[in-house]
């Protein structure tokens, strides 16, 4: 399983402790939800994201066309972010956050599932600004 120093570790004990005690299915099951949660919350309407969504859902994990697309988009937006940081906040938070949710599918993707879940879940957390509600989220999923 995925190292205790990561991210999510950092970010919000309790739901690491839950991704730790669930099964790879439900950790799979989580992420999804987590990002798919993420991307609706940002409104990151994207091809991309539909067909990595699909693939996750379907199993895929591990390096694939799918991850690859949605490391762009989450690149795509990083740089938009990075271009109007300076100049325009409200532009910035918004691309951050649809940065954040994309990067959250790339995550998603990991073949190891507690990092898979957990990436997504940090990735979440800053794209919609609350790690409360992501914990909420996994919690109903693994009950």
């Amino acid at each position: 399983m995925g190292d205790e120093n990561s991210r999510i570790e950092t970010l919000d004990k309790q739901l690491a402790a839950l991704l730790r005690k669930a099964t790879d299915e439900q950790r799979r099951a989580a992420a999804l939800a987590i990002c798919s949660l993420a991307a609706h919350r940002t409104k990151l309407d994207d091809s991309r994201v539909d067909v990595a969504r699909e693939a996750l859902a379907g199993g895929t994990v591990g390096d694939c066309p799918e991850r690859e697309a949605v490391v762009k988009l989450a690149i795509e937006w990083d740089e938009q972010a990075w271009a109007v940081q300076e100049t325009d906040t409200a532009e910035y938070q918004r691309a951050f956050a649809k940065a954040r949710a994309a990067a959250g599918f790339e995550s998603a993707f990991d073949p190891d599932s507690y990092v898979a879940a957990g990436e997504a879940a940090y990735e979440a957390s800053y794209a919609i600004g609350d790690a409360e509600t992501v914990r909420v989220a996994v919690a109903k999923i693994l009950s």
